[in-house]
Order: structure tokens, then sequence, then C-alpha cells
């Protein structure tokens, strides 16, 4: 079957073998042996897609979300000097990015894919011949207190950053779990969370509260994938001098009685992200917990916040809520 998409900036044609629309956004996704162009009236502009099969030669392949900025773009990159061949998807690739690079020893491939959407998600793992790991790097920040930041800004937190997570694993484990049954080594998953997630961070509430729903998920996955050679891993990072920073939300109202404070706590937030290490940190434990035959539930880095850690597992609640005040919610 021949298939032509006419779009206000696109005319292309491929040998077409499924096809699927997004209604929401009004593209439709062809799995195809050449390339195409995806036309968007959105943007006006047409998007192209290689989606030429990736063919299996035995090297290990990962998906990593998120993996056009930040910690999934060092990791990514990361993977790839090592031998991996690495599927880095997001929003907002860089344009003069090749779509495939070869680094090292392995292959970098990039491509834009929303994981809140499930046409995007199939149309990434269609082409995959195998998937050994996943790394869910995708995710953003909201800035606003727990009163007055706009439930519609809140729905959006869960979506990406937790069933964002939860919408990639749903389409990408039976893969996962087939590989690793073939090769008869365990599938990895591997999720970024945050200090956040073991400590509420004020005026960061709804994002702690995502990061948190990721612990338990985390710990979920490994019992449930245990036997079907499956296991997963949460990071969990701190302050770091990431693009992270610069895109957070900031929802507060400016007649909100908690304004004031909400910029002098997210401003020293923001101040300790600035001076913290950069995403290459984050990326060498992950790629550190993929080589470890029996990763452990979640790793904290940074050694402040890795002490941190212990001392909240013995310190009172109250004791570790003052530090936290004296921290953040500074007069």
């Amino acid at each position: 079957m021949r298939f032509i998409l006419r779009g206000s900036t696109a005319l292309a044609s491929c040998t077409v073998f499924a096809c699927t629309k997004d209604s929401n956004i009004s593209r439709i996704y062809c799995y195809c042996h050449t390339a195409i162009s995806v036309s968007s009236p959105h943007n006006n502009r047409a998007i192209i897609v290689h989606m030429e099969p990736i063919k299996d030669d035995g090297r290990p392949v990962a998906l990593v979300t998120g993996g056009t900025s930040g910690i999934g773009k060092a990791t990514a990159r990361m993977l790839a000097v090592r031998g991996w061949r690495v599927i880095a998807v997001g929003l907002g690739a860089d344009e003069n990015i090749p779509e495939t690079q070869r680094l090292g020893r392995g292959e970098l491939f990039t491509y834009e894919m929303d994981v809140t959407k499930p046409a995007d998600i199939t149309r990434i793992l269609g082409a995959l011949p195998r998937l050994d790991a996943i790394v869910h790097c995708a995710g953003f920040g909201i800035a606003g207190s727990a009163e007055c930041t706009p439930m519609t800004l809140a729905r959006k937190q869960f979506d990406v950053n937790y069933f964002g997570v939860l919408q990639v694993n749903e389409i990408a484990l039976p893969l996962l779990r087939r590989t690793a049954a073939r090769n008869r080594k365990r599938g990895r998953v591997i999720v970024v969370g945050s200090i956040g997630g073991r400590l509420g961070l004020p005026f960061q509430s709804h994002y702690s509260s995502t990061k948190a729903a990721l612990e338990m998920y985390v710990e979920a996955l490994r019992l449930e994938g245990r036997r079907h050679g499956i296991t997963a891993t949460i990071i969990e990072p701190g302050d770091l001098s990431t693009g992270f920073t610069g895109s957070r939300i900031l929802a507060e109202p400016a007649n909100s009685p908690y304004y004031d404070e909400c910029q002098r706590s997210v401003g020293q937030m923001a101040h300790d992200e600035q001076t913290g290490d950069g995403p290459e940190s984050v990326a060498r434990v992950i790629v550190a917990t993929l080589g470890k035959r029996n990763p452990p539930v979640r790793i904290a880095v940074g050694s402040s916040y890795k002490a941190l850690m212990q001392l909240k597992r013995f310190l009172p609640d109250r004791l570790v809520e003052f530090v936290m005040r004296r921290i953040y919610m500074k007069p």
C-alpha cells in the first residue's frame, strides 16, 4: 500500500504496514520502511520521523525518556559510548542533532516522544527488535503552595511525572520481558525519582507527591517482576545544575498569602540547584546501576543526601521537620 501525507508544509510518500492516528493532536503515525513526514496543524511544520526498523545486532538496547536534556541526555550519551544502542526520546529535541549518531562502541538514536501519548510510545517501540533497559528521566517541576496551586497544573504534574512512567511501561514492559527471557538476562527499569520523594519539599508538594508515588511503584514492580526477569531501581538525586531549574513552573498567585514565603523558599532551592553537581553525576550512577547483577531498590545521589537519608531513618519526624524549616523556611 502506498500512503501520501499532505500537510501545510510537507508532502511525503512511503510504504506503510501500520498507521495510528492521535486524535488529540491530529497527527498520523506510520511504521514505514522509509522516512515519512508527519504534519501537525498546531505548529504548522513537518516533523521528519525515520521509522526504519532497527535490526538486532546483539548489542543491548536502552530506551531513555527525557533523553534530549539534563540527566536523560547525559545518561543516553554515556550508555552509547559504552556500547549500548540508545533510543533517546523527549520533547523539544535540538534540530541540529542528527537522529542517528555513532558514539564510542554504540549508537544514539534521538526522536520526539511524549510519554503521555500512547501513539508516540507505540511508534517508537514498534521499531525496536529488543529492549534491555528502560530509563525514565522525563519530568518537570511545579513550584507553588499546596493550597493555591491550580488543579490543572497538579494533574499535569502527575500525568507526566507519574502516569508517564506507567504509560511507557505498559507498552514497553512486554518487550523488555521477552528480551530478558530470550537472553536469560534481567531486564532493567531505572526511574529517576528525587530526594523530594522521601522528604516533603515546601512549595513543591505536588512534585514531591509524584516522586513519592514512584517510590512505592518501583517497590511493587520489583516484587512483581522478579519471576519474570525484570528488576527496578529508583535513583534519588538532590540539587543538580540542569535545565530543570529554569523550566520549573511558578504557580503561586501574586495575591496568595503564601506568595512571599514561596518566593524565598523556591529561590533557595534554585540557588542550591544552580551551585550543585551537573547531570553527569547522576548519569554515572545510572550506568553503574545497569551493570549491577542485583541492583538495590533505591540509590540516593550525593554524599550529603545519603547522610540525610540515613538521619531520616533514625531521627524523630519533628526533628526532621525542624531541619527542613531551617533550610527552606527562613524568615
